[in-house]
C-alpha cells in the first residue's frame, strides 16, 4: 500500500517513509552539481583549445614569415657576398694600377732628373 502510493498516479510521494528518498535524493543533487561542474570544465577546456589553436595558427603563419624572410636575407646575403668579392678584385686591380703608376711616376722623375743633370753639365 505505500509502496503503491508512492508511484500510483495523482498520490503524494511518501518520501519521508522511504529511508533511501533523502540519501538519493542528496546523490543526485550531488551528481548535478558535478555535472555542471564537468559542463563547466568542458566549456572552460574548448574555449582553452580553440585559443591555443588560434595562438598555433598564429606562430605557425609567423614562422613561415620568418622562414621566408631567412631565405630572402640568405639570398641578400650572397649577392652582397658575390658583389664584395667582385669590389675586392677591382680593388686589387686598382691598387696594383695605383702601384705601378707610382713607380712609373718615380722611373720618369728619376729620368728627368738624371736629363737635367745632363743638361746642366
Amino acid at each position: 500500500p505505500v509502496f503503491m502510493g508512492f508511484f500510483a498516479p495523482g498520490a503524494r510521494p511518501y518520501h519521508r517513509l522511504n529511508p533511501d528518498y533523502e540519501r538519493l535524493k542528496i546523490q543526485c543533487v550531488r551528481a548535478m552539481s558535478d555535472l555542471q561542474s564537468l559542463q563547466n570544465q568542458h566549456t572552460n577546456a574548448l574555449k582553452r583549445c580553440e585559443e591555443v589553436a588560434k595562438e598555433t595558427d598564429f606562430y605557425h603563419t609567423l614562422h613561415s614569415r620568418l622562414l621566408s624572410d631567412q631565405t630572402q636575407l640568405k639570398d641578400d646575403v650572397d649577392v652582397l657576398r658575390r658583389e664584395n668579392g667582385k669590389l675586392l678584385r677591382e680593388r686589387n686591380l686598382l691598387q696594383q694600377s695605383w702601384e705601378d703608376m707610382k713607380r712609373l711616376r718615380e722611373e720618369d722623375q728619376k729620368e728627368i732628373g738624371d736629363l737635367r743633370a745632363q743638361q746642366q753639365q
